[in-house]
């Protein structure tokens, strides 16, 4: 490219070499244009640099002449401020020259007012000093009157002392006769008071005997009587109810006795494992977690079997000695008011059951039985005894430290029994699937209506519960089967009504024999457990369809 222009700028000056001098001629002319162009415009810059400069120095002297100005404006404000403080001060000045005036004025006055005061003083010190010497004459001439006085007193005091000798010999004297007198006097008043205790003695045995006469006569027509109730002591009208019956769904607290008037069929071995199962299991059915039932177990059978199965005998020993037994609780009862007596101070918490109190009985039960018996027969009206567990179990208390109350029955008509039967709620009747039984559970069912007419309308049958079977498999022999497909038809003409048989039976099982011998609950053996886990769900379901409540059930 470079060779092919450089070929045509000599072929331009071959053909035509005049424009081509003309356009150096020219372009020289332009270069030095330019050139001097540039120079003049370089003197220029400097000219136009150096006025920038003066510029830029007048102003900085106009930026001092400003700042100086300013300077001096507020240095003439200082003064002036200055000026303004001088003159304030100038005029507190003369007001405080006016005030001290005033001041010294006043000061003046007071002097003079206080010199006069201190002629009036000198003038009363004065007076005051002609004062004293006058009272100090009148007391010389007082001292001596009592110099006087003095004598004369010391004189009587020694005539008064002769005289108090005199008087203390004449007082020992009369303390002498007194002496005998009185010696006198109290022998008179002893053989006074002999007359009279022996008066009184006399008047007191005479209306002692009058009164055994009448207790005799009472008791008399009280075993007259008694005869008349042909052994039926218990069947006699309630005249004073002293505890009225609470409804369980008030009280919250169920109370359930187990009952049977016939000996041997295993109520206490069924009343304990039922109510162990019951503390164990809890409300939510399950023994792991959530709140347990709360669970009172009352032995009121004076043979204390439930007590020797659920304890220990050195924990009998020790509640022997306490005087901590059924038997005492009654006794309290009948003695004071209800509301006063303390059920926990008779409880005794099981010691692998928590949440299992056990009230146990002792042989002097059946002695404190009988000695209630004949105070309510002798004297009817000081309150009837077959309510004093009624009492008891229905107060508020009750239900704040327990959910269930189970009472273990004896197998007969005692005063702890009927008691049970005014008290409780349900009656669960354990029967052997043998033809003696089931007779007996008609008698009883028998018995129990003439007692709910009588003093426990609200007791109901909860059901019958089938104890000491012998199995076969999870049924029943024929043979018991057989009897206890005949209860109902006995039972509801007994009772009058239907009475409902729980579908649980309970196997005869060794393992109760052991467990009693060791003090412990059948249900820790698995298959016992079980049975009384089945047995307690369909207690509860019985009570739930009494009260008309959704049952409650236990896993």
């Amino acid at each position: 490219m470079p060779a092919d222009l450089l070929q045509s700028i000599l072929e331009t000056l071959r053909q035509n070499p005049e424009a081509v001098f003309a356009s150096a001629v020219g372009l020289c002319g332009v270069v030095l244009a330019l050139a001097a162009f540039w120079l003049g415009s370089a003197r220029w810059s400097r000219h136009v640099a150096r006025q920038a400069d003066e510029c830029r120095a007048l102003e900085r002297s106009l930026a001092q002449a400003q700042a100086d100005s300013a300077a001096a404006h507020r240095q003439l404000a200082t003064h002036e401020a200055e000026l303004r403080r001088l003159a304030s001060e100038l005029d507190l000045q003369r007001a405080r020259e006016a005030e001290a005036k005033a001041r010294l004025e006043q000061a003046q006055r007071e002097n003079q007012q206080l010199r006069q005061e201190c002629a009036a003083v000198a003038e009363q010190h004065r007076a005051l000093s002609e004062a004293k010497g006058r009272l100090e004459g009148q007391v010389q001439a007082q001292q001596e009157e009592l110099q006087r006085l003095r004598a004369a007193v010391e004189a009587k005091v020694a005539e008064i002392h002769a005289l108090g000798q005199e008087c203390e010999s004449l007082r020992s004297a009369r303390a002498q006769s007194h002496q005998a007198l009185r010696h006198s006097k109290s022998r008179l008043v002893r053989a006074w008071a002999h007359w009279q205790t022996a008066h009184e003695t006399c008047l007191q045995l005479r209306q002692e005997n009058e009164d055994l006469k009448g207790q005799l006569a009472a008791i008399d027509q009280q075993l007259a009587g008694i005869e008349k109730f042909d052994g039926k002591i218990w069947e006699r009208a309630v005249r004073v109810c002293p505890a009225p019956f609470v409804s369980p769904m008030e009280r919250k607290a169920r109370i359930l006795a187990f009952s049977n008037l016939k000996g041997g069929v295993g109520k206490t071995t069924l009343a304990a494992n039922l109510a162990a199962m019951l503390a164990q299991q809890g409300r939510d059915g399950d023994g792991r977690s959530g709140e347990k039932f709360r669970v009172l177990l009352v032995d009121l059978d004076h043979q204390g079997s439930l007590t020797s199965l659920c304890l220990a005998p050195g924990e009998i020993q020790r509640l022997r000695s306490e005087k901590r037994f059924v038997e005492w609780l009654l006794q309290e009862a009948a003695q004071c008011a209800p509301e006063n007596v303390c059920l926990g101070d008779y409880c005794c918490q099981h010691p692998q059951v928590p949440s299992l109190y056990i009230v146990g009985a002792d042989e002097p039960l059946v002695d404190v039985e009988n000695q209630l018996m004949v105070r309510w027969l002798v004297k009817p009206a000081e309150g009837d005894l077959r309510f004093l567990l009624r009492a008891l179990l229905h107060a508020p208390g009750v239900a704040q430290n327990y959910d269930f109350v189970i009472l273990d029955c004896p197998p007969r008509l005692t005063t702890a029994c009927v008691n049970a039967y005014a008290a409780a709620d349900y009656v669960i009747v354990p029967v052997i699937p043998d033809l003696t039984s089931v007779e007996g559970v008609a008698r009883n069912l028998r018995a129990l209506r003439k007692h709910k007419a009588l003093y426990c309308p609200n007791l109901e049958v909860l059901g019958l519960v089938a104890n000491l079977a012998f199995p076969r498999g999870n049924m029943m022999i024929d043979r018991e089967r057989q009897t206890w497909e005949i209860l109902p038809p006995k039972c509801r003409d007994a009772w009058e009504r239907d009475v409902a048989r729980f579908r649980t039976f309970i196997k005869r099982k060794p393992e109760f024999a052991e467990a009693a011998r060791e003090n412990r609950f059948a249900i820790a053996k698995p298959e016992i457990d079980a049975m009384f886990r089945d047995l307690a769900r369909e207690v509860l379901e019985g009570i739930e369809i009494h009260e008309g409540r959704r049952p409650v059930s236990i896993a």
